[in-house]
Parts: C-alpha cells; sequence; structure tokens
C-alpha cells in the first residue's frame, strides 16, 4: 500500500491538472449556488473568538482534495490539496454530461497543500475543525509574541503554520457539508 500511495503522489504532482478519474473529489463554485460541490473559506478570529469567512484568492474558483490519503494520525486523515481554477469558457467541456465527478478536471493553482479531515463519522462537523484551527491560531500568535520578545537570529525565530477551514456541500456528508482543515504542505520528514 505505501507504494501505491508514492506512485499516486508522484502522479499528482506530474501535472497542471487534477483530474476526477485519478481519485480527485472536485469542488467548484461560491455558496451562493448552495448546491453539492460549492465552497466557502474560513479563518479562525482570536478576536472574534469564531470563524470568519474570506473571499477566495483571485483566480481560484474551487478545491480539490485526494481521496487516498498520504498520512494518518490518531484523530485526523492527511490528504493531498489544491486551489483550483475552472475558466467558465471551459467549464462545460471540462464536466461531464451525467455530472459525475469522476469526469470532472481543473487546473492545479497555488502552493501545495495538504487538507486534514476527521477520521471519525461524529467529527466531520465545524466544530470539530473550528476548535483544531482555534488551537492553529493561539499557537502562531504565540510564536508571534516569542519572536517580538527574543528578536534573535532567524533560527531562533518560531513559525507556525496558519490555518484554513474549507467548507465544501456535499451530500455524503453528515448535514451535506464537508468541513476540512488545510495548510501549506511542509517540505521534509516531521515527528510528531
Amino acid at each position: 500500500r505505501p507504494m501505491e500511495v508514492r506512485k499516486e503522489r508522484q502522479k499528482q504532482d506530474s501535472s497542471g491538472l487534477v483530474h476526477g478519474s485519478d481519485g480527485w473529489l472536485i469542488y467548484n463554485g461560491d455558496e451562493r449556488k448552495r448546491e453539492d460541490g460549492c465552497i466557502t473559506k474560513h479563518r479562525y478570529s482570536l478576536d472574534k473568538h469564531s470563524l470568519e469567512e474570506h473571499d477566495l484568492p483571485k483566480g481560484i474558483t474551487g478545491i480539490a482534495f485526494h481521496k487516498i490519503p498520504f498520512a494518518k494520525g490518531v484523530e485526523r486523515y492527511v490528504y493531498p490539496f489544491t486551489e483550483i481554477n475552472i475558466p467558465p469558457e471551459k467549464e462545460e467541456t471540462w464536466y461531464s454530461a451525467d455530472g459525475q465527478m469522476s469526469d470532472y478536471k481543473a487546473e492545479r493553482r497555488g502552493i501545495k497543500m495538504v487538507a486534514k479531515e476527521a477520521k471519525h463519522r461524529e467529527n466531520l462537523g465545524r466544530k470539530f475543525q473550528e476548535s483544531l484551527a482555534r488551537v492553529q491560531a493561539e499557537a502562531a500568535e504565540i510564536a508571534r509574541a516569542f519572536n517580538r520578545r527574543v528578536r534573535g537570529p532567524a533560527e531562533l525565530q518560531l513559525n507556525f503554520v496558519e490555518a484554513d477551514i474549507y467548507k465544501c456541500y456535499d451530500s455524503g456528508y453528515p448535514n451535506g457539508e464537508a468541513w476540512v482543515l488545510v495548510e501549506a504542505e511542509l517540505e521534509g520528514r516531521f515527528t510528531k
């Protein structure tokens, strides 16, 4: 199984497109449509003590994450993730006539990222992901405070990965909503 996942990662990283037929779940469009596949982006606000909705970056029309996780922890699976663009002029030709996700494709955009999704069905909603985003936002603020206090060389500075949360409308999830925590992919090997 690890060799299968490694080959899959190599295939995913070698193309400017993601394809539903290669195992990518593609969500495109904004929440105003409120149909399967539409998405919103959120970030935890320490000032407001809740998630704040943010616009998608310019040129981004949606997201895609892979069905096969490449890592797992005690509570979450980790999937390859990317922001995408489906140009309006190609939308009809890139979606199948019968609307099967396996026939969708999209342009990969932005930096390499990972999506973290709860392993247990009871944690698939907003509450679980929001609590994790809060912890990451608090840790990032503590790291910034440390850096201001120490004011030392770069090797003494702490950095903490900021996280965003995406909500995707998907009838296959509880309440028709998939919530995933997303952060930049870090290069290298890490130990918890």
